[in-house]
């Protein structure tokens, strides 16, 4: 039975992309999907550079998701910007994004900018 579970990185020490990688190796062993949970490590970078950290971490699975979690949920939480959100749906191992910013304007622009970019790539929501 599939199941997705969560790679989630936070307090720990190392290289971003080597940490996530070896969780989702580990979800991925076991039949399951892996979702990255956002890490404040990345707070700062630019949408080019969460991109290619995603492109990255992401590189050779058959499906992932990705999570944008807003920090009213988690201090390591970041809702992207349209740019960051674009490029990540370009990554074609991620299938799909939970959202979770408790705005629905926000939510229908995530739907609007997939119908027209990506119609394949899943936007999740819920309470």
């Amino acid at each position: 039975m599939p199941f997705v579970a969560g790679a989630y990185i936070e307090n720990q020490t190392g290289e971003v992309v080597q940490l996530y990688r070896r969780q989702m190796d580990a979800i991925a062993s076991m039949g399951g999907v892996p979702i990255v949970f956002k890490t404040a490590r990345m707070h700062n970078a630019t949408a080019q550079q969460k991109a290619s950290a995603y492109q990255e971490i992401c590189r050779g699975y058959s499906r992932v998701l990705a999570f944008e979690l807003g920090r009213m949920f988690a201090s390591n939480g970041e809702i992207w910007d349209e740019e960051t959100f674009r490029r990540v749906m370009d990554i074609p191992e991620i299938k799909g994004i939970k959202h979770s910013s408790l705005d629905r304007l926000q939510e229908l622009k995530r739907l609007a900018l997939r119908d027209k970019h990506r119609p394949d790539f899943r936007n999740l929501y819920g309470k």
